[in-house]
Parts: structure tokens; sequence; C-alpha cells
């Protein structure tokens, strides 16, 4: 059966690929038609269909199940690899304009009361965005961690405004 897979891949190439350009564009994923293309083929060699005028029919289908689906073997696959791009680029590069973020991060906590400063830090500096998460950090129930939340985000909103004004 392989041999016939073989065939109908190297016979109607460029077709398989214009459908896999067009699934990709559709579903809008970080992939190439070649890599899903390459999926498909791979998936049908170890599954191949029981005759021989399946074999597009499972090509095109093994495509859109790849695309369509976010836990798909091949979604995974690229977004792990974009995230190591990005990764790669964030080690290597001083962005200057990240720096004069921060000093600017900095002048805002400057600003802040301590309850605040504190919150801040927990917000900013250990990552801990969700509002289980700062309830989880403080010890306190959800609403009031919302409240923190919702407060500190308000306060730089606000000395963001102040700081485009001037």
């Amino acid at each position: 059966m392989k041999e016939k897979i073989d065939k109908f891949v190297n016979d109607n190439y460029d077709k398989l690929i214009r459908i896999a350009q067009t699934k990709v564009s559709y579903f809008d994923r970080p992939t190439t038609a070649e890599a899903i293309l390459n999926d498909a083929y791979l998936y049908i060699v170890k599954n191949p269909p029981e005759e021989v005028k399946d074999i597009p029919r499972y090509m095109v289908n093994y495509m859109n199940m790849e695309l369509k689906f976010d836990k798909s073997v091949t979604t995974r696959r690229d977004r792990l690899n974009s995230r190591e791009v990005l990764n790669i680029n964030s080690s290597t590069e001083i962005d200057i304009d990240a720096i004069d973020l921060r000093d600017e991060l900095n002048d805002f906590r400057k600003t802040l009361d301590r309850l605040n400063q504190i919150v801040w830090d927990v917000y900013s500096t250990k990552g801990k965005r969700k509002i289980k998460e700062i309830a989880e950090h403080f010890d306190i129930n959800m609403s009031s961690a919302y409240q923190l939340r919702t407060i500190i985000i308000s306060k730089l909103k606000e000395y963001y405004e102040n700081q485009s004004r001037t």
C-alpha cells in the first residue's frame, strides 16, 4: 500500500500543496503547507486506508483534523517551536524600550503606598496575575483579591494617563 500512497502523493503533489496552503490559511495556523502535508503522509503510511480510492480523502481529512483542533500534534508542535523562537530572541536581544519600561514601572511603584507596593510586586515581579493566585498568595478571599488587583490596575492606568499628558 505504501507504494500506492507514494505514487498518489508524487502524482498530485502540487494539488496537495495548494489544498494544504488553503487549509493552513483558513485555520490561521503557524505551520507550513509542506509540514502539514508531510504529517498527513506519515500518518497515512502508518495507518493506510483499506482501498486506494480512499487515499485522497484520508489525506485531506487528516489535514483538516490537525489544523482544526488546538490539541492536535501539529498545532502543539508549532506552538512549541514558536515559543522556542521567542525565547531565543528574548534571551539574545536587549530591548532599549524594555529598559525604559522598567524605569517607568519603578517610578510607578514609588508613587504607591506600602500596601499597594506589596500588591504590585506580587502582581508584576512574581507574575501572580490571576485572582486565585493573588488570593492564595495573600491568604485572602477571592473578592478581596479581585479588589486589590482592580485597585492596582486602575492606579497603573491613572499613572500612565498622567505620564502621557506630560
